[in-house]
């Protein structure tokens, strides 16, 4: 087993190895230490540099000048290279970890660590007069090269994917600024933009493409998204109050959570004045590799807009590591690499993907903030037959959906390239959301596909609505569209992709439900009447047994309608499965089926053998499925002696368990529950004289109904022993 990670300082996080990875390795018999430090690559690396500086000096103003016009504001759009010279120091390659993708045999990754600490030689101006440079820059970061797929024909690897696994750690030594009261600007502003272009061309999930063979399918080249991970923010422990002059200062505290290249945080609630805050939130991202970096940002959050949040600290750490260390783990924030003695307890787990099923759209764990239903994935192949003279030929598609724009590479005439009939290779991922599956359902919700040549000229448009790939198997469509009026088509693959929610922690009652269960405050409940008739049991009681009791499942609430895309909503049909007992005395019983109710009513009862004062009953709660064993809709869990000394119907909250903790899935069900002695004969009753009550109390008749109305809680106490010694009673 290895041992928790701690948090890395600096930007070593980004490059430091794979706990999961070196797990992976180490149940094959790989000899890990022995084969990661590979430092050929880097002497290979130096003999290649002075090549390496001459093509990439050229390759980064060819970049870069258009995109400092399009992206930097004010007058530093107008930049450009005056010298460009990357230096004499290689970027050194090292920390080699090969493993092969386990559901895929025709494909194989490596990663490795890229460190570049460059003794640069970079000017800039601008049409303003603005000049400065840049002397040395900082770069680290992971790399994945994925090689595949794999063929037995030379040269056997048919394309290779390289990327960053996440966004690399850069820093900009500037000169010729120090004079610049916005020096910090500019700094901020350029490695911003930087950063950005590196996103959105080459950190997961984009990834870019060299092909080996030029026959190559992209198709069977590309690599969907592994599954959804769900990462919860629990709780923090260490916070300190910031003494003040007049008053102390006890913190608000709230998280930002970075996941992979995702341009935006997702922000937890503010928990206010606690050192201790507990959240108990979580949120959804598209995972592409278990080496993907979940970073934390704690804030203590100020109420004064004049006043700025206070940096609380921050750490990071892997999906992969995370699920090495169980799945949840508590890490140290650091302040400026230091450590700041306040700690967070993260939580994640891995949903799978799948394309053969969607019901995760009308489920609801997967709908709400922050919460995905699925992913959809967009590729564009090729182009036929473009309308224009090859000489003007410059095309792209342009994507858009859910509000948002993609774009594939543009081609022209170039030799080696056919630009008439180009290949795009281009792939797109878009989180789903179930507001986004919603609005797809119409024509402003569909994907648009629009055929580009130069920035503003159309040669055509092609759209596909979610609905009709909904009806073509494997929610796939794979074809080769016509697009617009001049002959020209595209090969475009649209595949949708649900949450596997089978794979999710499996429901665990636990005695926090009854704790819970304990502080939901209830109503009060209507007494059920139960036909005299039914009380009576011919059997006798077996050795060892205390008795016996009759549960009653009698109804319940709260329970919602599952909004469906493209089909009728589902209503619940409803049925509880109870589990009394354990081990060799396990008992079980099913009730029947409310079909299409919010509200179920069962009114059905059971009598379950008692051994023990302390068994407990277990229930589980299903909607009814023709096809499966039923989706699960929440359980419950209470002693037999805490229903009998409730001495009324009770009412029960459903939870679903995650990471060790019961959520509220806002529904409950009413359980009642009695004693039944036993006489002489052999046969059951109610033992209501046994607790010094008789058949005409003030409590009711015990013949006519089975709820026990024992009075104010101060009462309940001074039943508890007398529930134990009628036990005792009638084991004797």
């Amino acid at each position: 087993p290895l041992n928790r990670p701690t948090p890395q300082k600096g930007g070593a996080s980004a490059t430091k190895r794979s706990a999961y990875a070196l797990a992976r390795l180490a149940q094959h018999g790989v000899d890990i230490e022995n084969s990661e430090h590979v430092g050929f690559l880097s002497s290979i690396m130096r003999e290649l540099w002075p090549y390496v500086d001459a093509a990439g000096s050229k390759k980064v103003k060819e970049m870069f000048e258009p995109m400092f016009a399009e992206m930097l504001p004010g007058p530093l759009k107008s930049l450009k290279f005056v010298k460009l010279d990357l230096g004499k120091v290689p970027i050194k390659l090292d920390n080699v970890v090969v493993h092969k993708l386990a559901d895929d045999s025709s494909s194989v990754q490596f990663d490795l660590d890229v460190i570049w600490d460059g003794d640069c030689d970079i000017q800039m101006r601008s049409d303003y007069g603005l000049q400065f440079g840049v002397k040395s820059v900082k770069l680290s970061g992971r790399m994945s090269f994925l090689l595949c797929p794999l063929t037995e024909v030379l040269p056997v690897v048919s394309a290779i994917q390289y990327s960053f696994i996440n966004i690399p750690d850069l820093e900009l030594d500037f000169t010729g600024l120090a004079q610049l009261a916005d020096f910090t600007i500019i700094d901020k502003t350029i490695r911003k933009m930087i950063l950005d272009i590196l996103s959105g061309m080459m950190v997961l999930p984009s990834r870019m493409l060299y092909k080996m063979d030029y026959g190559n399918d992209y198709l069977k080249t590309y690599q969907p998204p592994i599954g959804i991970v769900n990462v919860t923010a629990v709780k923090g422990r260490g916070f300190i109050i910031e003494r003040g002059v007049l008053t102390d200062d006890v913190p608000d505290v709230y998280l930002l959570t970075q996941f992979g290249s995702s341009p935006t945080p997702w922000r937890s609630k503010t928990v206010w004045d606690d050192l201790n805050p507990v959240w108990n939130e979580s949120a959804h991202f598209v995972l592409s590799d278990y080496d993907q970096n979940i970073r934390i940002h704690a804030w203590d959050e100020d109420k004064s807009p004049l006043d700025p949040d206070d940096d609380l600290g921050e750490a990071d750490m892997t999906v992969g590591d995370m699920l090495v260390a169980g799945g949840a783990a508590e890490v140290e924030l650091l302040i400026e690499e230091k450590e700041s003695g306040a700690h967070v307890t993260l939580a994640c787990e891995v949903l799978p993907l799948t394309a053969k099923d969607i019901s995760s759209f009308d489920n609801p764990l997967c709908s709400g903030p922050n919460k995905l239903c699925g992913c959809l994935t967009i590729l564009v192949t090729k182009a036929f037959s473009i309308p224009l003279k090859v000489e003007k030929a410059a095309t792209f598609v342009k994507v858009s959906f859910a509000k948002k724009e993609f774009f594939t590479s543009v081609v022209t005439d170039y030799p080696g390239l056919d630009a008439l009939n180009p290949d795009y290779d281009a792939s797109f991922m878009v989180p789903l959301t179930t507001d986004i599956v919603k609005s797809s359902a119409t024509v402003a919700g569909a994907i648009e596909f629009n055929l580009m040549n130069d920035i503003d000229t159309i040669l055509g448009t092609t759209t596909i609505k979610l609905s009709d790939l909904a009806k073509l198997p494997g929610n796939k469509m794979q074809q080769q569209r016509k697009i617009g009026r001049g002959g020209a088509s595209i090969e475009v693959q649209v595949i949708m992709y649900g949450v596997d929610m089978s794979e999710a922690s499996p429901p665990i009652a636990t005695s926090e439900v009854i704790a819970a269960a304990r502080e939901v405050p209830s109503t009060p409940m209507k007494q059920i009447a139960v036909p005299s008739s039914s009380l009576t049991d011919p059997s006798t009681p077996r050795p060892g047994e205390m008795g016996k009791v009759r549960i009653t499942a009698v109804r319940g609430r709260g329970f919602k309608t599952q909004k469906r895309a493209f089909q009728k909503d589902d209503v619940p049909d409803v049925y509880l499965k109870m589990t009394f007992g354990s081990g060799k005395n396990k008992q079980k019983w099913r009730t029947g089926t409310i079909k299409d109710s919010i509200k179920p009513e069962w009114n059905e009862s059971t009598h379950f053998a008692v051994n023990d004062q302390e068994e407990v009953l277990c229930i589980e709660v299903f909607d009814e499925d023709k096809l499966s064993d039923g989706h699960f809709l929440g359980s419950a869990e209470v002693t037999v002696t805490e229903l009998l000394l409730e001495a009324k119907e009770v009412e029960l909250p459903l939870t679903v368990t995650k990471f060790g903790k019961p959520q509220s899935t806002g529904a409950f069900i009413t359980i009642d529950c009695d004693m039944l002695g036993v006489e002489m004969d052999g046969s059951w009753t109610p033992a209501a004289s046994s607790l010094g009550m008789s058949s005409n109390s003030s409590f009711g008749s015990m013949e006519s109904h089975s709820s026990l109305s024992f009075g104010t809680s101060d009462w309940k106490e001074k039943t508890r022993t007398q529930v134990k010694l009628e036990f005792e009673r009638m084991k004797n």
